[in-house]
Order: C-alpha cells, then sequence, then structure tokens
C-alpha cells in the first residue's frame, strides 16, 4: 500500500474486533497492538471560532 505515493489511514473494521474480550472497553486491542491506535485527527485549514 505504501508504493501508492498517497497518505493513508487505517481504522478497525468489524473483521477487527476482538469478541472474546470481558466489555467494549477492550475489544480494539489487537487492532491498537499491531496498527496503533483506532482514531485520527484531521486538521485543514485555518480554524477560525467566533463567539
Amino acid at each position: 500500500m505504501g508504493l501508492m505515493g498517497i497518505p493513508q489511514w487505517y481504522l478497525p473494521g468489524n473483521h477487527d474486533m476482538n469478541f472474546e474480550s470481558p466489555n467494549a472497553q477492550f475489544a480494539n486491542e489487537t487492532y491498537k497492538k499491531h496498527f496503533g491506535p483506532p482514531y485520527y485527527s484531521f486538521d485543514y485549514g485555518m480554524c477560525i471560532l467566533s463567539h
């Protein structure tokens, strides 16, 4: 995938969940172990907040 020359971000899907975990808190532990955090933040341009 890295040979494509464009940024890629992986996110967990249903097949990545650990259904043997005792609760939802640990359902993504296997994904995180291999790929990193299951969330990302994309910031584009300037963010201007008005009150």
